[in-house]
């Protein structure tokens, strides 16, 4: 009996803490499946700065358990590149389905950051918001030439533009948002009722609304709102993006903070956006003496930092016959890295070019070093890349699709070049490519 209870117990702390995960549309072979994912929070909305929170195992048949949050809502980027899921998180045990993380059957545009599609139950708010986005998608067809006509689009023929029709539409999907926003479900989820406003506000602005008039509902609409602090607001996506289309260019046209004229609680967002988006002496007054101000916490965020000497010192990577190698052996020279990927027709285009400035500046320059750094993410790719190695001297490493290296190095692209100067200092992670001027670059390096 005791067993059974302790059973009991175990399997409810673990159903608080947390969350089952599902990777879906990846193929059985296990060159394909992730063996990691690396999971982000994500801490506001605006500019998207996250943090590392942890490396989580995935097994062979694609699932893995998040965190669940215990006081707040979160934001998490999960993240196996090249593909990223954003989902948001509710705290205190109130997801209970297991999350889907889809691989999309599209090819890849870039080498991380592309965004796939997460799915909860058909109960969940996600689902619903995702039913609404469908008919937004619907709805915007049936009025995208009406439109056209009224923005002048094509030709002076606005008396052309039926706008009862349009009217009639947008009032169809103004009261889907509203009956959304205001059903018991989505009363209790801000993030996702502002996901459905966002969604609205932004409808409204494709429909013609001014800022007069987006001014005017936004303030009637906010009346009601104010449950919730700024920082709160700010860390809800959807909250965000609805400031941002309603008043995105508030700051235009200020030439002294007197006469900015704005609800007080939405003041410190206001400013926060103007240092954003046009970095101004009158905002970085008004910071100055607002150093209290509740954002001024998330306004020193700055994200993922490049790693510097101290952190390169402490980091391993791997040879082709599979040792690990530490970092500090490109200490005393200066070191250029290629980062390629198998498969890549630009990147062994790039790896020729690189073996050519390699072989031209050997004699003049005895003070570099040339790595071809592989980021693929299984064997099978790594050995096909070994297998195109010119000679066994040249010097090649792996550290796979790991997203520490990926952020620590501002690893964007495929080729990318790197270059890393004698103490180990990060000089550049996006210098010329070896086809297109590299060779000038080394040759001017500091001697």
């Amino acid at each position: 009996m005791f067993v059974i209870a302790l059973i009991a117990f175990i399997n409810q702390f673990y159903c608080q803490t947390a969350i089952p995960v599902k990777m879906n549309g990846f193929s059985e072979s296990s060159t394909e499946m992730p063996s990691f994912i690396y999971l982000y929070e994500i801490l506001e909305g605006v500019k998207g700065v996250k943090k590392f929170v942890d490396i989580i195992s995935i097994s062979d048949q694609g699932d893995f358990s998040l965190p669940q949050p215990k006081e707040y809502t979160r934001v998490y980027e999960i993240e196996a590149p090249p593909w990223s899921w954003k989902v948001i998180v509710r705290p205190d045990g109130v997801e209970k389905d297991t999350l889907s993380l889809i691989k999309p059957s599209v090819g890849v545009r870039r080498l991380r950051g592309n965004i796939a599609r997460a799915v909860w139950g058909n109960d969940h708010p996600l689902f619903k918001y995702d039913s609404l986005r469908l008919l937004a998608s619907v709805l915007d067809e049936l009025v995208l030439y009406d439109r056209m006509i009224l923005s002048g689009a094509v030709g002076g023929a606005r008396s052309f533009a039926d706008t009862v029709y349009i009217d009639s539409i947008h009032q169809i999907f103004e009261k889907a948002c509203l009956q959304l926003i205001e059903s018991e479900r989505f009363i209790q989820e801000p993030y996702y009722s502002d996901l459905v406003r966002s969604r609205l506000w932004q409808w409204r602005k494709d429909s013609g609304w001014g800022s007069e008039k987006l001014n005017e509902v936004w303030c009637e609409e906010m009346e009601f709102d104010t449950s919730r602090s700024i920082i709160e607001k700010a860390r809800s996506p959807g909250w965000c993006s609805s400031w941002i289309e309603v008043h995105g260019d508030w700051y235009k046209g200020v030439e002294h903070l007197d006469s900015v004229d704005m609800n007080v609680d939405e003041l410190d967002f206001a400013m926060w956006w103007w240092d954003i988006m046009e970095p101004h002496s009158l905002a970085s007054v008004w910071w100055s003496k607002n150093l209290d101000s509740p954002l001024a916490e998330l306004r020193s965020l700055y994200g993922v930092e490049l790693w510097d000497e101290n952190d390169l010192e402490s980091k391993l990577w791997t040879t082709p016959s599979f040792d690990l190698v530490p970092f500090d052996e490109l200490y005393g020279d200066w070191s250029v890295i290629l980062v390629v990927k198998n498969g890549s027709g630009t990147s062994l285009k790039e790896w020729i070019a690189f073996r050519a400035v390699e072989n031209s500046l050997k004699s003049k320059r005895k003070d570099l070093q040339f790595v071809t750094l592989c980021i693929d993410g299984n064997q099978k790719e790594w050995d096909g890349l070994i297998s195109k190695r010119k000679s066994i001297s040249e010097t090649l490493r792996w550290v796979g699709a790991d997203c520490r290296w990926l952020d620590g190095l501002d690893i964007n692209s495929i080729p990318q070049t790197i270059i890393i100067s004698p103490s180990l200092q990060v000089y550049s992670t996006s210098s010329l490519l070896p086809s297109n001027g590299l060779g000038n670059v080394l040759s001017k390096l500091p001697r």
